[in-house]
């Protein structure tokens, strides 16, 4: 009998009280009511709202607020979900005469409202209370100070603003805007060779003043990363704006990306003005990858990208140059011939083969026409050497990379063989000269001339050689002297220079 009792006054509970998630399940929150912490205040003072549903909803409820002129209030204020209320603050400004109005609270198209009333506010003589400067900024970053008065003003009140250091920047003044009781002012630090410095900053009103002393610490100047001989191995560096003052100076750093990664910091001693930071490491990527990376001193970041670029592949390409230029001549031994990749030699490294084919090929022997080039490296040199030609001859030279080949026409110019001058030759007698190839050119090749003495006067400095000839005629005028002298002529074409034999000239 008891059991059936009790059973029945489960049922009945469960019927008659609906648990707390049931009420949520069916809550329709519309604003119940809208209090506030006081009717009225002085102006410059605040006050405290509370907003009341009519139920507890299941979700967060977002209430939307309202002032007037000389009040104001948040835009909204949230009601957490299963609560029905939330409290908001009420703000008021400084008034030379009584505002009242009413604060609003909206839900859809439910309004709730309260009166409020502000009080003329006593009058005012501030004074600086209170300066937060930081104690200490590193060069380059945008610190901020706040300065804070007694009591809040009427009107905007003007404090001025100086530095005891012309390298710590700051504005000649900031205004504290009527009602309110602080402002905040930015300063501009900067640096130099004189590395760490200690300055002050005063703010005053009238005849008094708060002070507050400052620690300037060297700065980022400039960070890099820089490629190096290996495409995908660039070296980390970071300048300051001075030396590093005692226990040196602390750079935070991060990576954006994994396929570039760095330390998290790196410490840089006493007097340290720059310094690589390390190590860098990179994984292999599959496409051109931009990554930046961000150094931090203090509250400043200066940021450094660098493009990480995926192995050789058949999808790559190659160029070839000649050092010192392309003109090449005939007779010329262990010439170096430069090859660069487009992208650096995969994990297992790269072999180069190279040949010169063509009617002439025999014209231009490779002194070894096999490269390894390694993991990572992007660049391989030959060497080659010239037959003696006797007429302007061409040859190509082909690399080949896997599947990739690449060419490079190239013209070998018979050499100069002679440069014909009298042996001797009386001061002040104008002479001929003439310079000789060891074969006609097919093309016009410029010479260039210079005497062994400036007593020796060329009436042009450059003769040209026509394409189908394999000579030109130059003047020369050796000048007076009171005693026998001799000279000779430098004749260059090209990267090729000949050396005349010695005239002899008698006064």
């Amino acid at each position: 009998m008891k059991r059936y009792v009790l059973g029945a006054l489960l049922l009945l509970v469960a019927l008659v009280v609906p648990t707390r998630a049931a009420q949520a399940a069916v809550c329709r929150p519309v604003p119940k009511n809208l209090s506030l912490s006081a009717a009225s205040v002085v102006g410059g003072k605040d006050a405290t709202g509370t907003v009341t549903l009519s139920c507890r909803p299941g979700r967060a409820v977002k209430v939307g607020l309202a002032g007037f002129t000389g009040v104001t209030v948040p835009a909204s204020v949230t009601v957490a979900k299963g609560e029905d209320t939330a409290t908001f603050t009420v703000r008021s400004a400084a008034t030379a005469t009584a505002r009242g109005g009413k604060v609003t609270a909206a839900l859809g198209e439910a309004r709730r409202q309260a009166a409020f009333a502000v009080r003329p506010t006593p009058g005012c003589a501030p004074k600086p209370a209170e300066l937060s400067v930081p104690a200490l900024v590193h060069a380059g970053e945008s610190p901020t100070a706040t300065v804070r008065l007694s009591c809040a003003p009427r009107t905007d009140t003007r404090l001025t603003v100086t530095s005891g250091d012309r390298r710590l920047g700051v504005p000649g003044g900031v205004v504290v805007k009527r009602g309110r009781t602080q402002a905040t002012f930015a300063m501009t630090p900067t640096g130099d060779h004189s590395g760490q410095y200690r300055t002050t900053v005063t703010v005053r009103l009238a005849a008094q003043a708060l002070e507050r002393a400052v620690t300037v610490n060297p700065g980022l100047k400039k960070v890099e990363l820089t490629p190096s001989a290996r495409p995908n191995s660039p070296s980390a560096a970071v300048y300051f704006t001075g030396p590093a003052p005692e226990g040196g100076l602390t750079v935070k750093m991060a990576s954006d990306h994994p396929a570039l990664t760095v330390p998290e910091t790196a410490h840089f001693q006493e007097h340290a003005v720059e310094g690589h930071v390390g190590p860098v490491t990179v994984r292999p990527v599959t496409e051109k990858t931009v990554v930046t990376v961000s150094f931090t001193l203090g509250e400043r970041t200066l940021k450094a990208t660098f493009t990480l670029i995926p192995p050789f592949d058949d999808n790559s390409d190659m160029s070839m140059w000649f050092e010192g230029g392309p003109d090449v001549q005939g007779s010329e031994h262990h010439r170096q011939l430069n090859l660069r990749l487009s992208n650096p030699a995969p994990e297992n490294g790269l072999t180069v083969h190279l040949k010169a084919v063509g009617e002439d090929a025999s014209a231009l022997q490779i002194d070894n026409d096999t490269q390894y080039v390694s993991s990572g490296d992007d660049s391989a040199y030959f060497t080659l050497s010239t037959a003696d030609v006797t007429r302007t001859t061409r040859v190509t030279l082909v690399a080949t990379a896997g599947n990739v080949t690449a060419s490079l026409p190239v013209v070998i110019h018979p050499r100069i063989t002679e440069i014909t001058l009298p042996a001797t030759v009386k001061g002040g007698t104008r002479i001929q000269g003439t310079v000789v190839l060891a074969g006609p050119t097919d093309v016009d090749r410029e010479v260039h001339l210079q005497p062994s003495w400036g007593i020796v006067d060329l009436p042009v400095t450059s003769v040209t050689i026509p394409a189908g000839s394999r000579s030109v005629t130059f003047e020369a005028i050796p000048g007076t002297h009171e005693e026998t002298y001799d000279f000779f002529i430098m004749a260059r074409v090209g990267n090729q220079s000949f050396q005349s034999e010695r005239v002899t000239v008698t006064p």
